[in-house]
């Protein structure tokens, strides 16, 4: 998948707790409607043209527009 193929969602912020988990900040309009978002594709600081797939197995959404 190419970045041409996609389009930017929103960003990490933090890391939340010992488990793995991330705090997001989704710049749309309704978090809630990305609750059954099951992958996201993330562009690495070593390869920012290559995009790798991870698998979601939560969203929660937050205050405002983060998304744990």
């Amino acid at each position: 998948m190419t970045l041409d193929e996609t389009y930017q969602l929103g960003y990490l912020i933090k890391t939340h707790g010992l488990r793995g988990h991330l705090v997001a900040h989704f710049d749309v309009d309704d978090a809630m409607a990305y609750q059954k978002l099951k992958t996201v594709y993330l562009a690495l600081p070593g390869t920012p043209t290559q995009l790798v797939a991870y698998a979601i197995e939560k969203v929660q959404p937050q205050a405002g527009a983060r998304v744990l």
